[in-house]
């Protein structure tokens, strides 16, 4: 199925899920935030903390998994994220063409 949208921009989340897939590596939230703050100007949910909390969420539904994680030097744990088979799918079915997804 190839879908076509008229959105500007995609959910933050749509886009999180799109950023690894075109990376095609484990990236950790502030990599994540780096990658997508441009398209997000203000919006409250495009922190470092705030993407770290949805990969979480990502992780509980099947969508990502975490690759490996380990301590900064402020103690903080920092986890990387990959996509998981299911979330590859489903990034296949439902990124649409007009965002620049691997159907375009």
């Amino acid at each position: 199925i190839i879908r076509r949208c008229t959105v500007k921009t995609l959910p933050l989340r749509f886009t999180l899920l799109k950023v690894l897939e075109e990376r095609g590596a484990a990236l950790e939230p502030a990599e994540l935030y780096e990658a997508v703050k441009g398209q997000y100007p203000n919006e409250k949910q495009c922190t470092p903390s705030a993407i770290d909390e949805h990969m979480m969420s990502m992780r509980g539904v099947g969508l990502v998994d975490v690759k490996d994680c380990y301590e900064n030097a402020d103690k903080q744990l920092i986890c990387k994220y990959e996509l998981t088979g299911y979330g590859k799918e489903k990034v296949k079915q439902h990124i649409c063409l007009t965002h620049g997804g691997k159907n375009a």
